[in-house]
């Protein structure tokens, strides 16, 4: 039987993935939230939700690029992207200030965050990458551990191989 991802595991990949795309990083979206320069300039704005707005900007950045290369269907899917009920799963999470605070811990450099993903992807054989969309599997439950390995696989693998990879997931 496939274990569910957590949501705090999901928002790993989430933070982690948004990171590295990011304009200083590998430039699969043109924001640039989570750089110090933002920091600068939201931390006076929002002095005890900093990181929280950081992660709403550079996500709906991600969201945007992705649906750009995948589109926006019913029952597809990815990681910026998800059913309502998850997006409220994630909000509540997202709450507590100390939930936040430890997953912010990684992103604090390209290796840490790159050291995450890889974490929930876990060991992997070989996956061909394509540059644009990448249907990663289908499903009838988004919270499948597998399903979200299997995506952390290919940004894994796009990030280190310098190739802009979009996976997505297409509901049963």
């Amino acid at each position: 039987m496939d274990k569910e991802i957590s949501v705090s595991s999901l928002l790993q990949l989430r933070f982690s993935v948004a990171y590295l795309g990011e304009n200083r990083q590998a430039d699969w979206w043109s924001s640039v939230f989570f750089s110090t320069v933002s920091q600068e300039y939201l931390s006076p704005v929002f002095p005890r939700t900093t990181l929280l707005s950081k992660y709403h900007g550079a996500q709906q950045a991600a969201s945007f690029k992705h649906d750009e290369y995948i589109g926006v269907g019913i029952q597809v899917f990815h990681l910026f992207r998800l059913p309502e009920t998850m997006e409220q799963s994630i909000y509540e999470y997202l709450r507590s200030i100390n939930n936040l605070e430890s997953i912010g811990e990684y992103i604090g450099s390209p290796e840490k965050a790159l050291q995450s993903v890889l974490e929930l992807a876990g060991e992997y054989s070989e996956i061909q990458l394509e540059n644009g969309p990448v249907r990663v599997g289908e499903t009838d439950n988004l919270y499948k551990r597998t399903i979200w390995q299997k995506v952390a696989q290919y940004y894994h693998k796009a990030f280190l191989e310098g190739v802009k990879t979009y996976p997505y997931i297409v509901l049963e």
